[in-house]
């Protein structure tokens, strides 16, 4: 799950909440980083949107709050704005 305050912001963006979670998603494996003024959660890094119409790139480079990083891109067939 990925949700990204300013992503409309060119280049790479250092204010994202990220979560990847491996096996069962209430008992598996979870990274997080939060990295917003506004959240305490913590971890670092980057991620970059790249817009294509209604489509878009984002590329990632992560390290979670526990110190895991992670990195990646995901190609999103549709977009949603809140």
């Amino acid at each position: 799950m990925m949700s990204i305050p300013y992503a409309d912001l060119k280049g790479a963006n250092h204010a994202f909440f990220t979560s990847i979670n491996f096996g069962d998603i209430s008992h598996g494996t979870q990274y997080t980083a939060a990295t917003p003024p506004d959240h305490t959660t913590g971890g670092s890094g980057t991620v970059t949107v790249a817009p294509h119409g209604h489509d878009a790139t984002v590329t990632f480079d992560v390290t979670s709050s526990d110190s895991v990083s992670y990195t990646g891109t995901i190609q999103c067939t549709s977009v949603s704005g809140y």
